[in-house]
């Protein structure tokens, strides 16, 4: 016996809707939160009173530290983000999240300052012509000059 199947219409619409898009960090960003929080890791270790027993890589891995300084800023609002970004515990969330997403919010509006103070360096014609691309990565503005 034929039956039809409910299922087999496939909804384009939805499925289109499903899929987000990735963003990233700004690739000139990664490197440097990348170095930023494997000090932080080698900090948090070593103030902690059972560092002889476990590695560093116990509180946060390489490909976690890889992971985090790739992903977009405004992907990571709150620590319970990088909980659920990384598939870790909420023991793990209490202990390490909160400093963890200070951390990577110090490094984002390091950026930005940075980025404040490139504009600062420009005489007011050339801020003029400025076109500021930053998003919340503190990516710096790219100048536009215009022909003479």
């Amino acid at each position: 016996m034929n039956v039809p199947c409910i299922d087999c219409e496939m909804n384009t619409t939805s499925v289109t809707q499903a899929v987000k898009q990735i963003q990233y960090r700004a690739k000139e960003d990664r490197l440097g939160l990348f170095d930023t929080l494997v000090a932080w890791r080698y900090e948090v270790h070593t103030q902690n009173p059972l560092n002889v027993i476990w590695p560093a890589t116990w509180i946060l891995d390489d490909d976690g530290i890889d992971l985090l300084s790739k992903t977009h800023p405004s992907d990571i609002g709150s620590a319970q983000d990088i909980m659920v970004l990384l598939q870790e515990t909420a023991e793990w969330t209490i202990e390490f999240g909160q400093q963890l997403f200070d951390v990577i919010k110090r490094f984002g509006r390091a950026r930005v300052k940075t980025t404040l103070d490139v504009m600062d360096d420009l005489s007011p014609d050339q801020q003029d012509w400025t076109i500021s691309l930053c998003d919340e990565s503190g990516a710096p503005p790219l100048p536009v000059s215009l022909p003479s």
